[in-house]
């Protein structure tokens, strides 16, 4: 005899108890009546389950068995949207559930309900945003409660007190930008110029404290709320500060040390009184919400996002909780529900901003705490006292990390922190001698602790407006998690926008260009003393130090988390880094954003934020997640392993998250098994996945949006022409670097460094190309796309040479040495150490290549001609019995074809929209045509083709990323494949052309 069928409403009871038990701090209802407002001439219904919780917004849930349409559930949670809860206030979030259909007829559903991993589920908000786009979600009970919760605090209205605290801000700014002292000690306090940004980030500062104290007084009768004080008519400045150092005695030093500070330099009491006045009474009426527990971080985070207000730099919450989620997902944690096991977790940002990867980690940790049972509140203060480490050297971005940590449960008294200002260029000696070079964070390098300015709740106020001098102190290999965006300055100076800056690394702060000199050598000394492997390199910046830092004090098997630039995925300078990875890391997972163009009339455009999880950076970001290894016995020598080469998972999104739940969502789909390479949300892909060698030497993934392109240029590195779908045929394949060798770095030909010659050349432009004749030693520096449209490129300027440097300048021009042999001013370069130099050639390699203007991936110049930055020469090392010019037309044919500017492409650093950059120590990676493989007649062909196309082009190449409708590249193609390689042209042209889309479609070619 069958089952009876359990009816929804029964279900729905069941549902919302095993929904509780993974939340225990939000009240969560099962059809409950007079919820919902009713409708004007009928009753109102009730909502199935709702979820009820302090500082979240209220979520109504629907749920449907799923042999009902989905349509029914998708228009019913729609439908809940318009409508208001029984308070007035409108319904802001929807979730609906299709619950699998023998839940019904189940014997014990409560049983069902928890062993069971197939829920659907999907989220509708008032911003008219649906999560996932299309399709549902899929889990357990317990992962439905978290996407519950996620979806409460981000579906939070905010806006109107958001609006109120800017006003009010902006109000108090303005009455300290009328008092120049106030400003100019606000600026000293804050260790940022004086200003409006300035003084609206310590009205932040204040205001926050005010609000705290809010709380606090609830729980310490001596302390009076603002609401007391405003009623008793005493908000003075004396008063204010009496209070707050009642505060300090408790302790919350990272929220009210340097509010005491801001306040104290305010010298007019009429100026603070109206300050006090402003902030008090907003501060008020966001401490009196219901429920604010949470509202001030997430206020501060909105107040952070708006670029014009506050103009902090920091990493975007979406971005902050994909990587977070992606890291604490390898956190070995054997209880979640085990409040001491969680509050032992160490987590460090040691570079942290304003908090927002610091604060997403502790969500995180916090969420999995609560889905296995536990309190997050009870796990709060040891959190904030012993496991959330966050270092900077900005008083005011350590205080808005501590104020966001601390927001969750403001209400809850801690006795320290692990919060710290750090010292940052030249700082007071503790014991008294003279001024020492400081680091910040990066003097923890080689010591587990060092003097910070202040921070922790360790300081005792020493007198007015100074603080004594506390210890930050970060054991080695203590930590479980590190996750940071750490700076990307560069302290190298060759040319840009920082030419007139002697260390770009160092010149924040208001350091001068003496101390900026010591710091770098401070650096340099640190970095030196790294045993064994480092990723720190002076041209990959500061952002490879902290590596180093992160990698000291991780612990084995603890978990990092970075977001990088991404040139470090490829990148020259990076190598040591992705060679550490390798060796002492696991579970490594590399994330990009590929990005899709955005139509603008008849063209394409892509925001310059596009492949980046921070705000404002202008530059691709990589997001890396690895898990440190566990030291293993050295094994004996006949049982040593056979070396493998290291895999990463290579992940590239289509689109950043757009919010915190979808960035959750979203590292749950990278790491969830997928039949394919495809990664998707519900119904959308959203992006790939794909395994590769962390040597990227050999090409790399990292932002590509298409799975078929990076087949097809990682199987050419392997000997395969592979062209979608289905067409294979080998080819011989070698490196450019086994066919000769690249000319000087463009620094050693005219280079000046000090105010004295590098290089022996001086450059002058020619005013015709066609005059290149008479130059006695021409040159190809610069580029110009109308004129590179044939494959033979006429010079644009002459090389002169410098007073005294005759000699130089012979052995620069005529090539054939290594590096070692040329005499020059600076000769520590690393992207020289060593390497065989071409001189003047006629073949000549595009290295600095804007797919979407410049139509060739390398030329021939008319004569032998030195090359530049642009285009560097190439010399050719054929047999003896080989005339070294075909061997230059067959490299430069096959160059263009589409094929080779794939491979090119492959192996570039895609860091910059519309750019494949190589450098002259880089380009010889670049697979081409392996010609020792070749017989005679193949070469000859191919050289054949070359001079055919250069004399009977009519219009020549297009820009490289039409290859797709480039009838030159098209033909091209056709006559290299065909003539020369013997291949049917009925068998790949179709496979081909889909190829020619495809790349040419990639963002990063847009």
């Amino acid at each position: 005899m069958p089952r009876a069928h359990l009816d929804e409403k029964a279900f729905n009871t069941e549902l919302a108890a095993a929904l509780a038990e993974h939340n225990r701090v939000a009240v969560i209802k099962p059809e409950t009546s007079g919820t919902l407002r009713d409708l004007p001439g009928k009753r109102g219904s009730q909502p199935d389950v709702t979820v009820t919780r302090a500082g979240r917004e209220r979520v109504l849930l629907e749920n449907k068995y799923d042999n009902n349409p989905e349509s029914q559930l998708t228009t019913q949670c729609e439908q809940r949207l318009e409508r208001h809860w029984s308070n007035g206030r409108p319904v802001r979030a929807v979730v609906g559930v299709l619950t699998p259909a023998r839940m019904a007829t189940s014997a014990d559903v409560a049983t069902a309900i928890r062993a069971a991993s197939d829920f659907r589920w999907a989220a509708w908000t008032a911003d008219d945003m649906r999560l996932p786009e299309t399709g549902w979600l899929a889990g357990t009970a317990a992962e439905l409660a978290g996407f519950i919760d996620r979806v409460g605090a981000e579906a939070s209205d905010t806006e109107q007190y958001t609006r109120a605290v800017m006003e009010s801000l902006d109000a108090s700014a303005d009455l300290i930008t009328s008092s120049q002292s106030a400003s100019e000690a606000f600026g000293a306090a804050l260790l940022q110029q004086p200003g409006v940004q300035t003084n609206r980030m310590a009205m932040a500062v204040m205001f926050n404290a005010v609000v705290f104290q809010s709380h606090i007084a609830k729980h310490h009768p001596d302390v009076d709320s603002p609401s007391q004080m405003v009623g008793d008519g005493i908000v003075t400045q004396g008063q204010v500060l009496q209070e707050w150092a009642k505060i300090l005695d408790i302790n919350y030093w990272p929220i009210f040390g340097i509010s005491v500070e801001l306040l104290r330099s305010v010298d007019d009491p009429a100026v603070a009184k109206q300050v006090l006045d402003e902030l008090f009474g907003t501060a008020d009426k966001v401490a009196a919400v219901p429920g604010s527990q949470g509202l001030v971080g997430r206020i501060f985070g909105e107040l952070i996002a708006d670029r014009k207000f506050l103009a902090t730099f920091y990493t975007l919450p979406s971005s902050a909780a994909l990587l977070a989620e992606m890291a604490t997902e390898r956190l070995t944690v054997n209880d979640w529900g085990n409040r001491e096991e969680v509050a032992a977790l160490q987590v460090a940002d040691m570079a942290c901003g304003t908090g927002a990867l610091l604060t997403a980690g502790y969500s995180r940790l916090c969420e999995r705490h609560m889905l296995a049972g536990g309190t997050p509140s009870k796990v709060h203060c040891q959190l904030i006292e012993e496991s959330m480490i966050g270092c900077d050297i900005m008083p005011s971005a350590v205080h808005l990390t501590a104020a966001r940590l601390s927001g969750e449960h403001p209400d809850i008294d801690y006795t320290c922190t692990r919060t710290w200002v750090m010292h940052y260029g030249l700082a007071p000696d503790v014991g008294g001698g003279k001024p020492v070079v400081k680091l910040g964070t990066l003097d923890l390098l080689h010591t587990e602790e060092t003097p910070a300015l202040f921070g922790d709740g360790s300081i005792v106020t020493a007198a007015k407006g100074q603080h004594a001098h506390t210890i930050a102190a970060i054991d080695d290999e203590s930590v479980d998690l590190v996750i940071m965006n750490p700076p990307f300055t560069r302290p190298t100076n060759h040319e840009g926008a920082h030419g007139d800056i002697p260390n770009p690394a160092f010149a924040g702060m208001g350091t001068d260009a003496a101390t900026q000199k010591k710091m770098s050598s401070a650096l340099k000394r640190l970095t030196n003393k790294i045993d064994g492997f480092r990723a720190g390199d002076g041209n990959a910046g500061l952002a490879s130090n902290f590596v180093d830092l992160a990698h000291a004090k991780l612990k084995p098997g603890g978990v990092l988390a970075l977001v990088l630039p991404a040139v470090s995925v490829s990148g020259d300078s990076w190598e040591q880094f992705r060679i550490m990875l390798s060796e002492l890391y696991e579970d490594v997972t590399i994330t990009t954003i590929s990005s899709t163009p955005i139509p603008q009339g008849q063209s394409t455009r892509l925001e310059k934020t596009a492949r980046a999880f921070s705000a404002d950076t202008g530059m691709g970001e990589a997001l890396v997640v690895a898990r440190k290894l566990r030291p293993q016995p050295e094994p004996t020598p006949d049982r040593r392993p056979a070396a493998e080469a290291k895999q990463a998972t290579f992940v590239s999104l289509i689109d950043r998250p757009r919010s915190i739940a979808e960035g959750v969502e979203t590292a749950r789909a990278i790491t969830r098994p997928r039949l394919d390479a495809h990664i998707r949300m519900g119904n959308e892909e959203i992006g790939w996945a794909m395994t590769s060698s962390l040597d990227t030497s050999t090409g790399h993934p990292s932002g590509v949006s298409t799975p078929e392109v990076a087949h097809t240029a990682a199987a050419l590195l392997q000997g395969r022409l592979h062209l979608p779908p289905s067409f294979e045929h080998s080819l011989p394949i070698a490196t450019l670097a086994s066919l000769g060798y690249a000319g000087p770095v463009h620094r050693d030909i005219d280079g000046v460094e000090s105010g004295k010659s590098r290089g022996p050349f001086t450059i002058v432009e020619l005013k015709k190309r066609t005059s290149y004749k008479l130059a006695s030693r021409p040159v190809l520096w610069r580029h110009d796309a109308k004129q590179e449209t044939a494959l033979t490129v006429l010079p644009c300027s002459t090389a002169r040479i410098r007073t005294s440097m005759q000699d130089q300048a012979d052995r620069v021009w005529a090539g054939g040495y290594r590096t070692s042999k040329l005499q020059r001013l600076d000769a520590t370069d690393d992207e020289d150490n060593n390497r065989m130099i071409a001189g003047a050639t006629k073949l000549h390699i595009n290295t600095d290549f804007d797919v979407t203007s410049q139509p060739l991936g390398a030329c021939l110049t008319p004569v032998a001609a030195l090359g530049g930055r642009a285009w560097p020469s190439f010399a050719v090392t054929p047999p003896d019995d080989v005339d070294p010019h075909v061997w230059e037309k067959a490299l430069c044919v096959w160059l263009n074809t589409t094929i080779g500017l794939v491979g090119r492409w492959w192996v570039s650093s895609r860091q910059q929209l519309g750019r494949i950059n190589l450098t002259v120590t880089t380009l010889d990676r670049i697979p081409v045509l392996d010609l020792t493989q070749l017989d005679g007649s193949q070469i000859d062909t191919l050289a054949v083709i070359y001079d055919d196309f250069d004399q009977s082009a009519q219009t020549g190449f297009l820009p490289a990323n039409q290859a797709h409708k480039d009838p030159t590249r098209i033909k091209l193609d056709t006559t290299v494949l065909c003539n020369a390689l013997g291949l049917s042209a009925k068998d790949f042209q179709g496979p081909l052309a889909t190829l020619r889309y495809q790349w040419c479609s990639e963002p990063w070619n847009s």
